[in-house]
């Protein structure tokens, strides 16, 4: 599944080669209807005060929320693709992932796995190629991403839900860190705290992604920076 962001593409923004798996085409125009709806369900709640990645990511669909889904079956998972979700654990103790994805080969509803990490260390897991990954739940900003052995909880509003060939690609690898929170992303003053950062929260926060546009001086992924 990708996102075709073509009014990006529009405005004059190079997006060539990212879109596809190379694995071959999809399902049913049926098919590619229920994943545009749910991406489009799932795009919703990220950014703002209370979205997925917070003030930071204000402005996700603002560029035009039209745009947003699933064009024809070539943009879907196929049956016969796998990808890889790589979790990463920085804390000091070991914790439990709450894996939660969404692969339309395997049916229209999420998919969960639990995936246990050692303190410092990191797991490789294989999954059928998904149209959409995240951790804790899909659509639902700060629900529980993690588990520490101590049993504290760690939610998953930074760990930005992912969509296939724009933060990943079948065969490729996706990735979710359990880190102190160093940069203080959430805007909460304290930078010691445990935070659950996704692959799809690093494309969209770092300068010239996705798809290598700049982010220029306005606030947020998909903001205000283009003059709109």
């Amino acid at each position: 599944m990708s996102i075709k962001l073509n009014l990006l593409i529009a405005i004059g923004l190079l997006m060539s080669g990212v879109w596809g798996c190379t694995a071959g085409p999809g399902g049913s125009d049926a098919q590619v209807s229920a994943v545009t709806s749910k991406a489009t369900e799932v795009a919703q709640q990220i950014g703002g005060q209370d979205g997925f990645g917070g003030p930071l990511m204000q402005g996700y669909l603002n560029h035009g929320p039209a745009m947003m889904g699933f064009v024809d079956s070539g943009d879907l998972a196929t049956s016969n693709a796998m990808m890889n979700v790589r979790c990463v654990n920085q804390a000091g103790e070991d914790a439990t992932f709450h894996m939660a994805y969404f692969a339309s080969p395997m049916g229209l509803s999420d998919r969960f796995e639990d995936i246990e990490i050692a303190a410092g260390s990191s797991v490789d897991v294989a999954i059928p190629c998904a149209e959409i990954m995240g951790f804790g739940s899909l659509e639902t900003p700060g629900a529980v991403g993690c588990h520490l052995a101590s049993g504290a909880a760690v939610d998953n509003r930074l760990a930005v839900p992912g969509f296939l060939n724009l933060d990943y690609a079948c065969s490729g690898v996706y990735q979710c860190t359990l880190a102190e929170d160093t940069d203080d992303l959430d805007g909460d003053g304290d930078t010691t705290e445990l935070v659950m950062i996704t692959g799809g929260m690093q494309t969209h926060m770092m300068n010239g992604g996705p798809g290598g546009h700049s982010h220029g001086s306005g606030p947020g992924m998909m903001g205000p920076h283009m003059g709109f």
